[in-house]
Order: structure tokens, then C-alpha cells, then sequence
């Protein structure tokens, strides 16, 4: 069979999306389908959003007997039979709207959100499954826009990093973008209150902008021997090193692939109450509350490691993710 997977490239966020298109080919082509695959730019402008959609939509895709989208707008394009995988929708539209993650709910931006709402509802319902990265965003898809789809868990997506990272003893590590709604000063609170402890920020792709407010913050608080940033994904040895994975995520639909290795290593992940992959996390880690930052070095020092749990393996994945 001929298949073509497309996914979305978004400045200053994620990886999860590039780095599962490119296992899906490979696993793909390991099965005997043949397979390409690309990815479409995406920008987080909203008052841009429908253009942008408008111009995924006049793109032609006739060369291949299906189609797999991974993320959003990417699962807007057009072919007949057409498989969805979704990490989250437009969060600053949805579980962000008029808060201060996200954008004000004035009638400029209330109008284009009834519009992708129409859009989302027509182009969706056309796809032949639909899959999501976790209940949280199933249940927004069913409630929001009256879509059905499965819970299909994403599994740990490793890749080769050529850095060396050695980690100081005691280390609990963190990876982050530093978006509002992952909630960076957190990170800061946290690491005042360490006594023994080394917070290692593992910074994949951030805003110039972000970078330099977190690096200013460290120096005005005096934190350059609790707080080390790396501008990387946190390498795959690393994890066996630290003591704890710490999570400061609001509401997140995506559960981040640094939250899926750590379980897969053994990691206890430390996650607020109000982090939105509870669904996950809730029976391995340790909740706290974001306002108790300093009961956070603790629970890493107290919460012995786990074995090693793994949602889905990828050729789990595809068997599922192309099944009839």
C-alpha cells in the first residue's frame, strides 16, 4: 500500500509531532508499504489561522492509497481515506480561551473560533478513524465539537543526541519550552527552596525572548548552582541519572514524549494537580500543588524508582494505527 504521512512543524514548540512522523516511516517501510512523508509549517498567529487552514485545504494529495495526518491543522487536508493522529487542536482556542495562557474571548477572536469550529466539524467527520494522544482530548473533541474518536497512547519516541550532558549528583531534570501554560517561573520557585538538589532545564526549542527572561531570573535569584539550562532535548542516558522528572504543564492535552520516557525508564514523574495528564501519570508519580514548591525536593528524594512501563511500543502503534 502507498502511504503518505504528513505532519505539522510549529516554531518554538514541540517535537512529538516531527519525530513520530519520521518513526512511522520507517516502521511503515519495515512492514512493507511504501512510504514517504513531509511537514507542513504551522504558526501559532490566530488571527492568521483561517488563512492558513484555507491554504492547507487547496493542497492536492491523489498519489497514495492513504493518508496519515499527525497534528493540527495537518489532519484538515484533503483525501478520501484518511487516517488522524492528534497531539491537541488549537489549545489558546480551547482549554487556554480567555485565560492568561491563552488569548482574550473578544468577538474578533469568538468569530474566528465559531468559524474553526464549523471547519473542524465538517473536514473531521470525513476522516476514517481518528486517534488522540489522551482521554483529555478525546472528551474535548466529543464535548467541543461533536467528533468521536479513540484514546491511541504515543509511544516513546527516542533519538540519537551526539551532546555529552553529565549530570551533578542529586539532579532532578525538567524539559521545556518555557510557553506561559507550561508554566516556567514554577521552575523557579522550585529550585529556591532545593537544599541538595540541582534542577537540570533541558530546553528543546524556546523563544529568544523566554530564554533570556529564565537565564535574567536565575542570576537575580542567585540560582546558578540549583539551576543548570541545557538548549536540548533531555538525552536518552540521562534519565537513568536523575532522581525525578518534574512536570509543571497547565492542562495539557499532549502528554509531552519527555513524560513517556521517563515512565519508560523507570523515572518517578513529580506532576501538579492541575497538569492534565493525570490520566497517565496519576498512578506512577507524585502530585503536588504548584503553590507548595518547596515540598518538591522531597518528594524526588522520598519517591523510590519504578519499573519500566511503556504505553506502546511504535510497532504497537502502527498495528493499531492501521488496523481496519
Amino acid at each position: 500500500m502507498k502511504i503518505l504521512i504528513v505532519g505539522n512543524v510549529i516554531g518554538n514548540e514541540n517535537y512529538e509531532e516531527d519525530l513520530l512522523v519520521k518513526q512511522l516511516e520507517i516502521e511503515l517501510k519495515n512492514i512493507g508499504h511504501i512510504t514517504d512523508s513531509f511537514l507542513l509549517p504551522f504558526s501559532r498567529n490566530f488571527l492568521t489561522a483561517l488563512d492558513q487552514i484555507f491554504s492547507y485545504r487547496l493542497l492536492e494529495i491523489n498519489d497514495c492509497d492513504l493518508l496519515i495526518t499527525v497534528g493540527y491543522p495537518a489532519c484538515l487536508l484533503k483525501h478520501p481515506n484518511k487516517i488522524v493522529y492528534l497531539f491537541e487542536t488549537l489549545p489558546h482556542y480551547w482549554e487556554y480561551w480567555d485565560s492568561e495562557y491563552g488569548i482574550l474571548g473578544n468577538v474578533q477572536y469568538s468569530n474566528i473560533k465559531v468559524a474553526l469550529i464549523g471547519i473542524d466539524q465538517k473536514i473531521l467527520a470525513t476522516a476514517k478513524k481518528i486517534y488522540c494522544n489522551s482521554q483529555l482530548l478525546k472528551d474535548d473533541l466529543m464535548r467541543n465539537i461533536g467528533i468521536a474518536s479513540e484514546v491511541l497512547y504515543c509511544p516513546p519516541l527516542f533519538v540519537k543526541d551526539d551532546k555529552d550532558v553529565k549530570l551533578p549528583e542529586n539532579s532532578i531534570i525538567c524539559e521545556t519550552n518555557l510557553l506561559p501554560y507550561e508554566r516556567p517561573e514554577l521552575l523557579i520557585e522550585c529550585a529556591k527552596n532545593f537544599k541538595s538538589s540541582v534542577l537540570n532545564i533541558f530546553v528543546p526549542n524556546a523563544d529568544i525572548v523566554y530564554m533570556e527572561t529564565l537565564e535574567k531570573l536565575v542570576v537575580e535569584n542567585k540560582l546558578e548552582s540549583k539551576l543548570k539550562i541545557m538548549n536540548t532535548a533531555i538525552p536518552d542516558e540521562v534519565y537513568h541519572l536523575a532522581n525525578g522528572y518534574l512536570l509543571t504543564d497547565f492542562q495539557r492535552r499532549k502528554i509531552p514524549n519527555a513524560v513517556v520516557k521517563a515512565m519508560n525508564m523507570g523515572l518517578p514523574v513529580i506532576y501538579p494537580h492541575d497538569s492534565g495528564v493525570i490520566e497517565v501519570v496519576g498512578k506512577y508519580g507524585v502530585e503536588y500543588d504548584p503553590l507548595e514548591m518547596n515540598l518538591i525536593e522531597a518528594k524526588c528524594i522520598n519517591h523510590k524508582k519504578k519499573p519500566k512501563i511503556a504505553l506502546n511500543t511504535i510497532s504497537e502503534f502502527v498495528e493499531i494505527l492501521v488496523s481496519e
